[in-house]
């Protein structure tokens, strides 16, 4: 009984090739995906410091650069259409004391002063909270489940 596990000729080695490299190739394209509602691709990431830059730097420093642009921490996405609305805690100010956010009955408490921001890629431009969900971008309710996932909550009143 003769068993062959493996035979060398040309057209079986090239179509190994192959599939070991398009499977390499599949790795790398789904590793690169943004698969889950917290997760921001670079791309993206890149695409709102642009325009905060736009809207917010350049008008009062004519030589800001990209590079001085970053954000504190992504939350969240939310469906808009077919496209996404993106939750940030742009900036945390840790000289601060205790602050609170009002969105409508509801009041969250937080250890220092957070500016949030919402960037509606639809629009190509930034809301604060209170108009995020007066557009209703996203709800109160969404607000304090991320606030919960990434422990910026502390208390709700």
């Amino acid at each position: 009984m003769n068993i062959q596990f493996f035979r060398f000729d040309k057209n079986n080695l090239l179509l190994k090739f192959f599939l070991l490299s398009f499977l390499i190739f599949a790795s790398f394209n789904l590793s690169g995906c943004v698969i889950d509602l917290s997760e921001i691709s670079t791309h993206m990431s890149m695409t709102i410091r642009k325009a905060y830059l736009n809207q917010f730097m350049l008008s009062n420093d004519p030589n800001a650069r990209l590079e001085e642009i970053d954000y504190h921490q992504f939350l969240r996405r939310f469906p808009d259409g077919n496209r996404y609305v993106y939750l940030f805690a742009w900036e945390v100010y840790e000289d601060t004391g205790s602050w609170q956010i009002t969105l409508e009955e509801t009041t969250f408490s937080f250890e220092h002063e957070v500016k949030f921001l919402v960037y509606r890629s639809t629009t190509d431009s930034f809301y604060t909270v209170e108009e995020a969900i007066a557009m209703q971008l996203f709800t109160i309710t969404q607000f304090e489940e991320v606030l919960i996932n990434f422990n910026i909550f502390i208390s709700k009143s």
